[in-house]
């Protein structure tokens, strides 16, 4: 939220916010927005960070309904209280207040998006060949993802299904001599988008899978119960659905079953630490994976050409494809 029209040194032109809110996942995140308290002068809301004790085996099956028991009461009631300690400091910057059911409505809206996701998703999983690229459906699942709750992104998540079931009845391909599937864990790499690209047009090798798609699908959904709570449990624990053992592996193994690829790109930075655990598990599983040390934001170490023929010999050699 933006407060009075004056710029913040090295946040352009844009109005100073009057409130930064974050969790305390780590010291790097907890340093940075104390810097914007202390240093720029911006109200701070910090949530605790809590951690699962009981994880809960395949998770994605069960929590969009049974969110309660998957996330923990105790982790919920934490955040519900918080929640209400920050809906009183929004109430004074803004004098509105707290309107349960319009966040019911928001919270339906945000359920009838992660629907479409998920039919996208299983769409493209069960297609016999790629009907859309991941560059594609990247850009297509995370603007509307941040605008979760509204109509516009609720329309524009069942728009995307629309136009890829279109592609699948007309029998379209991205490559129509596919030879590999391959599934892309991490964030994007978006200084080099290309890669992608490259192994459809040198290896038949396309990328049928990455978490943004499938985790809207099966990450956010929660209907029934109180508005406030199931918020709350739709954030708690999110980090461990996607980087932490036991339920962050199990998930990409069963969606590298799903979408039946032939080998796994791992993406591995420095943050988050959970990549060794996701590694093992998918080898253990028999599914081959190339483990990709960079940064995603920082290509500075990395080098375009190398990284493509280290991928390209893994695809031939272990993957069993090539040209």
């Amino acid at each position: 939220m933006n407060g009075p029209a004056d710029a913040v040194d090295g946040w352009g032109a844009l109005p100073r916010p009057a409130l930064v809110a974050t969790d305390y996942t780590g010291d790097v995140t907890r340093k940075l927005f104390e810097a914007w308290r202390d240093v720029v002068g911006v109200s701070l809301f910090a949530f605790e960070s809590t951690v699962q004790t009981a994880p809960v085996a395949q998770w994605w099956r069960t929590i969009a309904d049974d969110w309660e028991r998957v996330v923990g009461s105790g982790r919920i009631d934490l955040m519900v209280d918080e929640l209400h300690a920050l809906a009183d400091v929004l109430a004074d910057l803004t004098g509105g207040r707290y309107d349960e059911g319009a966040m019911r409505e928001i919270l339906d809206l945000g359920n009838e998006q992660a629907e479409w996701n998920r039919r996208t998703r299983d769409l493209i999983a069960s297609a016999s060949r790629l009907p859309v690229r991941v560059n594609d459906t990247i850009p297509a699942v995370m603007l509307p993802q941040w605008h979760r709750g509204t109509t516009w992104a609720r329309d524009a998540a069942r728009e995307l299904h629309d136009e890829i079931a279109e592609r699948v009845d007309a029998g379209y391909a991205v490559v129509p001599d596919e030879r590999a599937r391959l599934m892309w864990i991490g964030r994007g790499l978006w200084f080099d988008m290309g890669f992608y690209r490259h192994f459809e047009e040198h290896f038949g090798a396309v990328f049928v899978w990455s978490m943004y798609l499938s985790i809207a699908a099966d990450g956010y959904a929660r209907r029934g119960g109180d508005p406030l709570r199931a918020l709350a449990s739709r954030f708690i624990g999110f980090h461990e659905r996607l980087y932490v053992a036991p339920e962050a592996p199990e998930w990409y193994v069963a969606q590298a079953r799903q979408h039946r690829v032939d080998g796994v790109v791992h993406l591995v930075s420095d943050d988050p630490r959970g990549g060794r655990a996701i590694t093992a598990a998918l080898e253990r599983a028999g599914i081959p994976v190339y483990v990709l040390r960079a940064d995603n934001a920082d290509e500075s170490s990395y080098d375009a050409d190398t990284v493509r023929a280290d991928v390209a010999r893994w695809l031939t050699g272990t993957v069993g494809t090539g040209r």
